[in-house]
């Protein structure tokens, strides 16, 4: 074991409680081993390990006199470069996103997306999907959009907003929920006027009267199908910790329910029953027309948390429109903020999407929706799109593993549609709110210029959460990445990182070394030998110094290629 006084140095600063961070992607090879064999112990244990240094290494004497006589507070020497023998880095950033196009939206949902990405310093992208989704939730079941014969699009959106914390992701999901929330404090209020009244007509042949809800929260699969019964309009759920949904799905049923396909069916319109032996008569609960829009948070790291824990391709992330803009920096103090007028406009445009009343069915007193249909230059429009978006799927080299989103894209695309077409007309307060309009060109254009934006982002996620293989490293390699860099390691064993991060599946583990090895990243070197610690050394690895050097744009975002 070779060493230079650049390493000493280093040495002397960890023995002094100066906290070594990139410091230590210049140090030799040896170097970097010794730094990742001493870092984070102290006492008995750090002069075990010292000892175990100055055993294998050349000129123990001289690197223990190098090591006394550096000045850890004082001018680092000279370091050699540890780049020299490496061959390039193969890991990149995440792929490029689109920005989003606001101008697809009417005016009011612009403005909200405009003043408040300003006001909040976040990506436009947050307000401008939490919007649409707020915008479905108020629609409901009122409206679908009829495509052909026996084939609708409903206004259902499942959304996901992604970033690390501090971002900006939960006040822009707040500022446009607000809007929503108005309309459920006022349905609130209503009902409780109601039972004012049933208990002052004090007739308790009667059943007390059911609170009418738009916003649901709190919530499980469970009690999913009474809610959304007694509420025919349909729900949405704004969840400021998304993945507290996600993880909360067959928790009581060691992973083996129902949750994700029941919630799959939501999200087609597809109706449910439950069936429990605590049913009054074992009379299943019956849900023939659940409506449940659905948008929440998630910290970049949590992407992976949506995909099936099995492993299993069963479409629940493919039903999700992302929106996973590049990280930006933390915004200063902005004395703006959204102005009265356009946060008033914003809740007049929501209520008039909920105002619209449903239609009742004469025969049967079942409230359906009314429907919509497509304009002959609409439906002109949306071949055209549809044929270039089933060309591209068809395509030469079209990756399998987005086969699954692009697929309900093409849905997607009606259900935008009509979103679109609804906002366009609410935005325009001269217009009979109750009317229903047709769906023209524009419109159609407009939701797939929204759907070549969804579609970027898609990749994007799509790389942040394969496993292991294709275009991205997975949530293992990322966690060991992170945990490189967040302790500076110019080398490690895998008994280090198993110590620190527990519960990571050992299969997963070798799959993510191996990838990280493959371009580059990581190399194996042997492990300094300890007649202190018996048995089969654990695995070491070297660190590639590009990998550490975060300044460089190629590895400021995630692992994926």
């Amino acid at each position: 074991m070779n060493t230079t006084k650049y390493d000493a140095w280093l040495v002397a600063r960890l023995y002094s409680g100066v906290e070594v961070n990139g410091e230590a992607a210049h140090a030799s090879k040896s170097g970097r081993l010794i730094i990742s064999a001493l870092i984070g112990k102290s006492g008995a244990e750090r002069d075990a390990a010292w000892t175990d240094i100055l055993a294998s290494h050349d000129d123990p004497n001289g690197f223990a006199a190098d090591v006394r006589h550096a000045n850890p507070h004082g001018p680092a020497p000279p370091p050699d470069d540890p780049a020299d023998d490496w061959p390039t880095l193969r890991i990149s950033s995440l792929p490029d996103v689109e920005p989003f196009p606001i101008y697809t939206l009417p005016d009011p949902a612009a403005q909200l997306v405009l003043e408040g990405a300003n006001a909040m310093g976040c990506a436009p992208d947050f307000l401008g999907l939490a919007v649409l989704v707020m915008a479905a939730g108020a629609i409901g079941r009122s409206v679908s959009l009829r495509l052909k014969d026996d084939y609708f699009a409903s206004s259902c959106l499942f959304g996901a907003l992604i970033g690390p914390p501090g971002d900006g992701k939960s006040p822009a999901l707040e500022a446009a929920a607000k809007a929503i929330h108005a309309i459920d404090e006022a349905l609130w209020d209503e009902h409780s006027r109601e039972m004012d009244h049933w208990r002052i007509e004090g007739d308790k042949s009667k059943p007390p009267p059911k609170p009418r809800r738009i916003d649901v929260d709190d919530f499980t699969m469970e009690s999913l199908p009474s809610i959304l019964n007694d509420n025919p309009r349909g729900l949405v759920a704004i969840k400021d910790e998304l993945s507290a949904l996600v993880l909360g799905l067959n928790q009581y049923k060691s992973g083996k329910g129902s949750d994700r396909s029941n919630l799959l069916k939501v999200w087609s319109g597809k109706g449910i029953k439950r069936d429990r032996v605590s049913n009054e008569n074992r009379v299943p609960v019956r849900c023939p027309f659940p409506y449940l829009s659905i948008v929440g948070c998630l910290t970049s790291d949590m992407v992976g948390e949506l995909a099936d824990p099995r492993g299993r391709a069963d479409g629940f992330i493919d039903r999700f429109l992302f929106v996973y803009p590049d990280v930006r920096p933390v915004a200063d103090w902005s004395d703006r903020g959204v102005s009265d007028l356009v946060a008033r406009d914003w809740r007049h445009v929501v209520r008039s999407l909920f105002d619209r009343p449903m239609r009742i069915d004469p025969l049967t007193d079942r409230l359906n929706p009314h429907v919509t249909t497509l304009t002959d230059d609409g439906q002109s429009a949306w071949r055209e799109h549809h044929a270039a978006h089933v060309a591209e799927m068809n395509g030469d080299g079209f990756p399998s593993n987005l086969r699954g989103p692009w697929s309900k894209f093409r849905e997607y695309a009606g259900r935008l549609s009509l979103i679109l077409a609804l906002l366009d007309h609410a935005s325009k307060p001269d217009l009979d709110y109750i009317a229903v309009p047709d769906v023209g060109r524009d419109v159609v254009n407009r939701a797939w210029r929204l759907i070549d934006y969804f579609k970027s982002h898609s990749r994007r996620v799509n790389a942040a959460t394969a496993r292991g293989r294709g275009l991205g490293g997975g949530p293992v390699v990322d966690a060991v990445v992170r945990w490189i860099r967040d302790c500076s390691r110019g080398s490690f064993t895998l008994r280090d990182f198993k110590q620190d991060r527990r519960g990571i599946d050992a299969g997963e583990l070798d799959d993510a070394i191996k990838y990280l090895e493959d371009r580059h990243a990581l190399r194996p070197i042997t492990p300094v030998e300890s007649e202190r610690r018996p048995g089969r050394p654990s695995r070491s690895f070297e660190v590639n110094p590009a990998l550490l050097d975060t300044q460089n744009p190629q590895n400021t975002q995630n692992t994926g290629e």
